[in-house]
């Protein structure tokens, strides 16, 4: 926890653990994976500030519970964000079938939370961003690294790792490389990823213990047959708790 986030030993761990997530997750040399720190909460900000050119682009959010209307909230601070599709009407307990999405093809992107935590709704498949960059950005904090994941049909992928990964106190992000170097002027330099990307998430001192911590859990994944395996043993606990308690007929 003490040693130095310049030192050898810290530049040997914190490569490690980006080597063995590319590996997990099978992120091509098209992405970065940047290990940031404020949370996934942060990047509710950074998305719109990196992927959007000025306050005035628009961007595609569904809103299908309490963490994507957050991020929705919080985008349109710094784009002109609108609601492709809302489950709000329904207390956020369903997704929409994908042509319910009514998305604009000027959006700068599109905006999913992959697995609500508070409302219990995960998407098992992807909608197709119909915006001319082609763009999906997504929320994976609470489902990342539990299954295998096409990183290519992203453009970012964050996720706040104490869900799934590690300790708080760490986010890791997964950005295209092409969407790289395009802030908003307004941009803090922490929230710019192009600040991150160019010093190898070492602009300031990182969350050491955290990233270190990640790694492990990464190294743990890998030794028990990667995610394809983790998602069966997931499927299986899952179905334990909720055939119990089918069977117990709400008592």
């Amino acid at each position: 926890m003490e040693m130095s986030h310049r030192g050898k030993e810290f530049d040997a761990a914190i490569k490690k653990a980006e080597a063995d997530l590319r590996a997990l997750l099978a992120v091509p040399d098209t992405h970065e994976v940047l290990f940031l720190q404020g949370g996934a909460t942060t990047q509710f900000a950074a998305v719109p500030l990196n992927l959007c050119a000025s306050p005035s682009d628009p961007a595609d959010f569904v809103v299908s519970g309490s963490w994507s209307d957050k991020a929705f909230k919080e985008a349109k601070k710094f784009s002109a964000a609108s609601v492709a599709w809302s489950g709000k009407d329904g207390k956020y307990t369903s997704l929409p079938p994908f042509d319910a999405i009514k998305q604009n093809p000027e959006a700068r992107f599109l905006h999913i939370c992959s697995n609500e935590t508070i409302h219990g709704v995960e998407f098992k498949d992807y909608p197709e961003p119909q915006n001319k960059s082609g763009l999906l950005v997504a929320d994976m904090s609470s489902n990342f690294c539990s299954k295998p994941v096409d990183v290519s049909r992203f453009g970012v992928i964050y996720a706040g790792a104490q869900k799934n990964v590690g300790p708080s106190g760490v986010t890791i992000a997964i950005v295209r490389k092409d969407l790289i170097g395009s802030a908003q002027p307004i941009t803090p330099v922490m929230l710019d990823y192009k600040t991150h990307a160019d010093n190898a998430s070492l602009y300031n001192t990182p969350p050491c213990f955290a990233i270190y911590i990640c790694g492990l859990v990464f190294e743990d994944l890998l030794a028990q047959g990667g995610l394809a395996e983790v998602e069966k043993k997931n499927a299986h606990k899952a179905g334990i708790l909720y055939d119990a308690i089918d069977a117990s007929g709400g008592e």
